[in-house]
């Protein structure tokens, strides 16, 4: 992508104007004129979210200010009509795509608390030697900037992290105070990438706790128990996706009851109320999710109701965050699963392992890595048993 130094291009403007003689035409000095006013002149458009779409800002790069902080500091570019959105400005946020590598703590079998390093330029693991330990079966996943943080877990109420750049330094953290409320199984992870925090989303008796760890001082800072959606108990084999305002809650099953019917949301300016946000027409649990910067991703799970004649599917599902409506059959996988863990790059999203029920009853673990790109809705690309040993409610990461 190419990239312009406006600095350069002022100087070159002066430059331009200082050469002017008597030789220059009347349009010359108009289109250096109006050229020169763009560098010093500020158009403020006052909306209340849309950005403009007269032809007048056609070609025009615009950066955005907002009451809330969240909407602050994004770049535009304006082309015949389109804004593209160019990058968000804030210093302090944190990349939700990786660049380098995903990470997969917990889940293995037999080796439930390896840690597994997955190389985005080569679509290799680290599978000889485990990258570390850490991160028990079913922990809540975030990522910072440098660390994964593996948050609670079945009878586990505690933080763990390690460092994405030095293997086996995984510390265990300030235990979180059962009084703060929350139970430890059943978590799933939120990044907050502009305060730079996580959430371990889990259940309590009368609703869902939010119980949040600062990255900056490794603590739990607070303990946010917001509307529910149905009932506490949904949140059992939901997903979360995310973008830089909201974090998304995929689907889940009450236990018992139906099953979540929904895809929440969770703005993390406010820190709540959750609202539904999509109402898919088929419920699914148990699904692994990924986020790109546009959408957010949730791939195979259990799909219906077990006593109406459910399964097991290899349907992908995305939702673009802006217009927030379901799209289904898209970047199927190849295998059925659920209960698989994902992690993303900027432009690609991977589905590890996961599980299928068999007649019997009994259960097949699987240990395919499957790669799928955001780019387009092709299906995912099985690169095959790559980690060596079948992963389910594992935890995922990016860095």
């Amino acid at each position: 992508m190419p990239t312009y130094n406006t600095t350069a291009l002022e100087n070159a403007l002066q430059a331009k104007i200082n050469a002017l003689d008597s030789t220059a035409t009347v349009s010359e000095l108009i289109n250096l004129l109006n050229t020169a006013q763009q560098f010093d002149t500020e158009i403020i458009y006052d909306s209340s979210g849309d950005l403009p779409t007269d032809s007048a800002f056609y070609g025009s790069i615009l950066s955005t200010k907002s009451n809330n902080e969240y909407l602050n500091n994004f770049v535009y570019l304006n082309r015949a009509g389109s804004w593209l959105e160019i990058q968000p400005l804030n210093e302090n946020a944190i990349p939700l795509q990786g660049e380098t590598a995903g990470f997969v703590s917990g889940g293995f079998r037999p080796s439930t608390n390896a840690i597994v390093r997955y190389n985005f330029s080569s679509d290799t693991p680290d599978v000889t030697t485990p990258y570390g330990t850490g991160g028990g079966r079913g922990a809540a996943g975030a990522s910072s900037a440098t660390h994964g943080y593996a948050l609670g877990g079945p009878s586990f109420l505690q933080a763990q992290k390690f460092s994405f750049t030095t293997s086996s330094s995984t510390e265990t953290l300030t235990s979180l105070d059962p009084s703060l409320g929350g139970q430890a199984q059943d978590t799933h992870g939120l990044t907050n990438s502009y305060e730079q925090t996580g959430y371990m989303v889990s259940r309590d008796p009368v609703a869902l706790a939010f119980n949040k760890i600062s990255f900056a001082t490794d603590a739990w800072s607070s303990s946010l128990h917001n509307q529910t959606p149905g009932k506490p108990s949904s949140i059992v084999d939901t997903g979360t996706c995310m973008n830089f305002e909201n974090g998304y809650l995929v689907g889940g099953t009450p236990e018992p009851g139906p099953y979540n019917v929904s895809i929440h949301k969770f703005p993390f300016a406010s820190e709540g109320p959750i609202t539904v946000a999509i109402s898919p027409l088929t419920r699914f649990f148990g699904t692994s999710t990924t986020s790109s910067e546009t959408k957010g991703y949730s791939m195979g799970g259990y799909s219906g109701k077990i006593a109406g004649g459910g399964g097991v599917v290899s349907t992908g599902r995305n939702f673009p965050f802006a217009s927030e409506s379901l799209a289904t059959g898209q970047n199927n996988l190849s295998v059925s699963q659920r209960n698989a863990e994902g992690f993303q790059s900027k432009t690609d999203g991977f589905n590890i392992g996961g599980l299928i029920f068999v007649p019997g009853p009994s259960i097949v673990y699987q240990t395919a890595v499957e790669k799928y790109p955001f780019a387009n809705s092709t299906a995912a690309t099985d690169l095959g048993d790559i980690f060596g040993e079948p992963v389910t409610f594992a935890t995922g990461y990016q860095f």
